[in-house]
């Protein structure tokens, strides 16, 4: 596919906690999220994206692997004494792996959340977590943790749970909230939505610092970036229920320019994606081989394949 390593595309791959589709390039107002917004208009922006479980250790578990929580014994949340976290099925790895073995440098900066619900696998599944230290290794491909967006829970100095102002930069009018039909019109309820689009403010300002950082490196056009979230927003009827809260995640791609996309800028994507498509692309990206037992699809570049007609949670 690539002729040496220094044609491969980096990756910067940033997963995010409990972030939901709630951000001005989706249609929330009274955000300011305009370094998501430029990726979107640069890229793509995927509106039928989604999870295979509405909390993060499933999830978490389901992406890496590229299987169904259940495949990988990992349904409950959180698999605790008496009960044992058990190995992947013979046969079965994490996807880094699969890149390392492509020429890819793998990186693990920023949250050091993996979360999942098997025990770790006996290969390595990351080699670096200093960014800087990272980026100086061509081609590498980054696991960009963020936990920002995670569950409004802290409290004030004085003791009271609101308010809390989270990203005093850009601060989000309570009052101005639009509630969806289901929430409760409460002072709390309006806090507690505030307080989290707070933090999606304050994770638009962070990830504008690692695109600037790849800009000064002049590796901006050389790196591939997928942004996403591990499962819903921590909002009722979100994450930990299976509804359409709880499962559709945020999904932006941006290329570098002259790489087959298989998408124009800007677009705006209705086809079903599935997290387990990650592992599967992210291997293909990089020249590796896909194996068999995976369940996801390519779902962009020269070799994306077609949408399926169902997903599952």
């Amino acid at each position: 596919v690539y002729a040496t390593d220094l044609e491969k595309p980096n990756v910067l791959w940033i997963v995010t906690d409990d972030l939901g589709c709630d951000m001005a390039c989706y249609g929330t107002e009274g955000l300011h999220t305009p370094v998501l917004d430029q990726l979107a208009a640069e890229g793509a922006l995927y509106t039928r994206a989604y999870t295979t479980a509405s909390v993060c250790s499933p999830s978490r578990s389901s992406f890496m692997t590229g299987l169904y929580p259940h495949q990988v014994f990992s349904k409950n949340m959180r698999i605790r004494k008496p009960l044992k976290k058990k190995a992947l099925p013979e046969g079965v790895d994490i996807f880094t792996p699969y890149l390392r073995d492509a020429g890819y440098a793998i990186g693990f900066p920023g949250h050091p959340k993996k979360d999942w619900g098997f025990i770790d696998p006996k290969n390595k599944p990351y080699d670096i977590t200093d960014w800087n230290q990272l980026t100086q290794k061509q081609p590498f491909f980054c696991q960009y943790q963020f936990y920002d967006t995670h569950r409004v829970n802290k409290r004030r100095s004085d003791g009271k749970v609101y308010p809390f102002l989270a990203c005093p930069e850009h601060p989000v009018d309570r009052a101005a909230i639009e509630l969806l039909p289901y929430t409760p019109e409460t002072p709390e309820a309006r806090e507690e939505l505030g307080a989290y689009l707070e933090n999606i403010n304050l994770l638009d300002m962070k990830i504008g610092r690692l695109i600037d950082d790849l800009k000064a490196k002049g590796l901006y056009e050389k790196t591939i970036i997928v942004v996403m979230g591990d499962n819903g927003p921590p909002v009722f009827r979100g994450k930990g229920f299976v509804y359409e809260r709880g499962i559709r995640m945020p999904l932006i791609v941006r290329v570098p320019k002259g790489f087959e996309a298989g998408f124009e800028s800007g677009a705006r994507i209705d086809e079903l994606v599935s997290a387990l498509d990650m592992a599967p692309t992210f291997i293909n990206l990089a020249g590796g081989k896909i194996p068999d037992y995976m369940e996801g699809r390519v779902f962009f570049g020269p070799n994306k394949q077609p949408e399926p007609e169902y997903l599952f949670a």
